[in-house]
C-alpha cells in the first residue's frame, strides 16, 4: 500500500494538496522528491539531521542526503553542524510568489487600511490568507506594539483549512465533495452544521483559544465574482478583549474590507480543482 509520503502530514489531514491530484506521466520523480524535502524543512522542526528529513519524507537516507546537497548548491537549503534548514534562496522564491499573486497587493492594501482603522490603541492583529492545498497560508499581517506576542502569526504560516477561522471561512463555500477530500468523510459531516452557520453569517467564522490559548480570531471569506472563496481576512487579539459578536462594529468593518478586496480583484480565479479523486503518492514509486 502506498505511503502518504508528502510532508507535512498535518493532524487530521492526508495529502498536502488534496484538491490538485497529479497525472504521474507528467511528473519527474527527482523533482517531486526535492519538493517534499523542501516542504519537510518548511513546516517541521528545524534545524534537523538528514535522518530526520528522510523519515519525514519516507525516503532512503542516502537519497535525501544527495537531494539536500543539490538544494544547498542552489541556495535553497543550508547546513550547519550537520543540521539542515531552508536557505536564503527559498525566501527569494516565496517573495517572488507573493509579488506575482493577483490578490497580494489588493489584500495588502485593504488589510493595512483595516488595521489603521481599528488598531489605534488596540491590541488587534489583521491577517490576510490565501488557500494553498489544504491550508490557509498567511500572506500579510499588520499589528501594533500593543499586540500580544501570542497573537502574532508570521507571514507564510500554514493553518489547516479545517482548523482555523481563516481556513473555515473559505472551506464553508466549497462543495461537499471538496470538504470530504480535505477533512475526510467523518470530518466533513462534523463540519456541515458549522459550514451552514458560516454561510448564514456571510462567510464569517469565529475561533476562541484555537491556535493559541487566550487568543481569539474573527475571519471572513473573500469570494470571487462566482462566489468561490479566493482568500480570507481575519482580526485576532486577546480573547477577553476581542468582541466576538458577529453583528459587532468590528465584524462589520471586517466584512466591508473583504468586500472591497473582492471588488478590486474580480479576475482572480478560485484555486480549487475538483474534477479528479485524491491519489496517494509513494515517493519511492518510479512512476511518481
Amino acid at each position: 500500500m502506498p505511503t502518504r509520503a508528502l510532508y507535512p502530514l498535518a493532524e487530521g489531514s492526508g495529502e498536502l494538496d488534496p484538491l490538485h491530484p497529479e497525472d504521474r506521466r507528467d511528473r519527474v520523480q527527482s523533482v517531486r522528491r526535492a519538493c517534499a524535502v523542501l516542504r519537510a524543512l518548511a513546516t517541521g522542526p528545524v534545524p534537523c539531521s538528514t535522518q530526520v528529513v528522510a523519515e519525514r519524507v519516507n525516503l532512503d537516507r542516502t537519497v535525501v542526503r544527495r537531494l539536500l546537497r543539490t538544494l544547498e548548491g542552489d541556495g535553497l537549503v543550508s547546513c550547519r553542524k550537520q543540521r539542515w534548514q531552508l536557505g536564503a534562496g527559498a525566501v527569494a522564491l516565496g517573495n517572488a510568489y507573493l509579488d506575482t499573486h493577483p490578490l497580494y497587493q489588493t489584500a495588502l492594501h485593504h488589510a493595512m487600511v483595516l488595521h489603521d482603522d481599528i488598531g489605534v490603541g488596540r491590541p488587534w492583529v489583521v491577517n490576510a490568507a490565501v488557500p494553498i492545498g489544504s491550508d490557509a497560508v498567511v500572506i500579510a499581517r499588520f499589528l501594533t506594539s500593543s499586540a500580544p506576542v501570542d497573537a502574532v502569526v508570521k507571514a507564510g504560516t500554514r493553518l489547516p483549512l479545517g482548523g482555523s477561522a481563516l481556513g473555515r471561512s473559505m472551506l464553508a463555500f466549497l462543495s461537499d465533495g471538496a470538504c470530504r477530500r480535505i477533512l475526510g468523510p467523518e470530518g466533513a459531516v462534523r463540519f456541515a452544521e458549522r459550514a451552514e452557520l458560516i454561510r448564514r453569517r456571510g462567510g464569517l467564522d469565529v475561533a476562541v483559544d484555537e491556535i493559541r490559548p487566550g487568543i481569539s480570531a474573527i475571519a471572513v471569506a473573500v469570494r470571487s465574482e462566482g462566489q468561490e472563496p479566493i482568500a480570507s481576512l481575519a482580526i485576532s487579539g486577546p480573547s477577553k478583549l476581542l468582541p466576538l459578536h458577529t453583528d459587532s462594529d468590528l465584524c462589520g468593518r471586517l466584512r466591508r474590507a473583504a468586500a472591497r478586496i473582492a471588488s478590486e480583484a474580480p479576475q482572480v480565479a478560485a484555486p480549487w480543482r475538483l474534477d479528479e479523486p485524491v491519489r496517494e503518492l509513494d515517493l519511492n514509486d518510479p512512476a511518481v
